[in-house]
Formats: structure tokens, C-alpha cells, sequence
């Protein structure tokens, strides 16, 4: 059963409860049993139709395996979905704006990397496997240093921590993107990361210090990002939320 809850999910990273559609670990008819039967269930094409059509909010499937995962990833290849601890996690397709500061992001950071050969940059979708068949996520935008591109960058995936992660929030991932896996990249050595917050039009840059982040700068439209890997690419705010 798919139902819409605007009261508990904790997080078992961080303790933080948000709101989430949830659907009963016990009930079969998301797709444990109808897609494992066939190709495309009726039952499945239909919930498959439902949140293609209604979806705002993060689908969370509780109980899950590996495995799971691989058949949600094959069954809902219009959504991006991770697999964090257990959960997969399904999220809708992002607005128009969302893609529009995501390439803006992209075309500045590139410039800088390329001309500099400081290494790869990669956007979404790409998986990241931050732990073995445990932790799967699909950052907006990666990047990873050259010297560490042999080791991290596989023909299917990136496996292991990325120097730079990205996340652009949106109504579906915003609490998330703080209070999840802010949190869960510190603990897997993700080195910075960046929040990116279209509707306050800021940039939060976070980087490592231990085991967890502190907050190197925010900056917003009219301010220049000065802190952080890229303080030198001399990238401007108002470039990174243009339309």
C-alpha cells in the first residue's frame, strides 16, 4: 500500500524525522511480487502511472536488499533512485529550474577543471556506491580529483567517496539533502559538499573536518564563492541561478 505521511520518518543517520511517502515493507504489491513475475504487472504499471502523474515527494521502501534495488532500478528508470541503509529511496523527476542551475553549475565548474586538468566531472544520473551494495546515491554533480580517477571511476558506477558533491534542493529531496545525507557523506569521506537552494537562491559550502562538516561559507546572489576547492574557479552566484 502507497500512503502519504506527513508525520514520522527518522533517519537512522541522523535521527531526523521528515515526511515522506511511505509504502508497507509487508505489502507485495509494490513490486516485490508483481515485477518479480513479469516484466509489468498491472498492479505495477499502475502505481508506476501514479507517481509519474502525482509524486512530490520522496517514495521510501523500507526492508529492502540489494537485489531490491537493482529490480527498482530497472522498473523506474524515469526517477532517480538510491539505496541508503536498507531503503530505496525514489525521487521524482526535478523541475525545469532545477536542471537549469544544475548545467549552470556544471558549464562554470567545467571550465575551471578542464583548463586545469584538476580531474573529472560528472552530473546526474550516476551512481555512487559510497559503501558496498549498502549505500547508493545519485548526487546532482560529482567531482572527482585526477589523481583519483583510476581508483573511483568504473565503467558502471563511481565507487567510493567523491572529493566534491553537489545536491540541488528541491521540494522532494530538501530535507534530505540537510538532515540524510549531509551527514552521510561526512561519514563516508565525501570532502565538500554543496547545498544549492534555488528558492533562497544560496550556495552552503560544507568541508570535512574529522568526521563531520563545517561551514566554510554561504553565499548568496551578488557575492563571489571564495571558499571551498573551487574558491579559485572565482564563480559568481548570480551565474549559478541565471534561468
Amino acid at each position: 500500500m502507497i500512503a502519504e505521511h506527513n508525520t514520522t520518518r527518522e533517519d537512522p543517520v541522523s535521527n531526523v524525522v521528515f515526511s515522506a511517502y511511505r509504502v508497507d515493507a509487508a505489502d507485495p504489491d509494490w513490486y516485490n511480487t508483481s515485477m518479480r513475475n513479469s516484466p509489468r504487472g498491472d498492479r505495477a504499471m499502475a502505481v508506476t502511472q501514479m507517481q509519474m502523474e502525482t509524486m512530490e515527494k520522496q517514495l521510501i521502501r523500507t526492508g529492502q536488499s540489494y537485489r531490491d534495488f537493482l529490480i527498482a532500478v530497472e522498473e523506474f528508470p524515469q526517477f532517480r533512485v538510491e539505496f541508503i541503509d536498507g531503503e530505496i529511496v525514489i525521487t521524482p523527476a526535478p523541475v525545469p529550474y532545477h536542471q537549469s542551475i544544475s548545467g549552470n553549475l556544471y558549464r562554470v565548474l567545467d571550465r575551471h577543471v578542464y583548463s586545469r586538468k584538476l580531474g573529472q566531472l560528472f552530473y546526474a544520473p550516476v551512481d555512487v556506491e559510497l559503501a558496498p551494495q549498502t549505500r547508493i546515491v545519485e548526487p546532482d554533480i560529482i567531482f572527482i580529483a585526477q589523481d583519483r580517477v583510476p581508483d573511483l571511476v568504473g565503467e558502471k558506477r563511481i565507487t567510493g567517496a567523491p572529493d566534491l558533491v553537489i545536491e540541488i534542493l528541491s521540494p522532494a529531496t530538501a530535507r534530505a539533502d540537510r538532515h540524510v545525507k549531509l551527514p552521510l557523506y561526512a561519514e563516508s569521506g565525501v570532502a565538500e559538499y554543496w547545498i544549492v537552494d534555488p528558492d533562497s537562491k544560496a550556495v552552503e559550502v560544507y568541508t570535512l573536518d574529522g568526521e563531520t562538516y563545517r561551514v566554510a561559507g554561504i553565499f548568496v546572489e551578488g557575492q563571489r564563492i571564495n571558499a571551498g576547492r573551487f574558491a579559485a574557479a572565482a564563480i559568481d552566484a548570480d551565474d549559478i541561478f541565471e534561468r
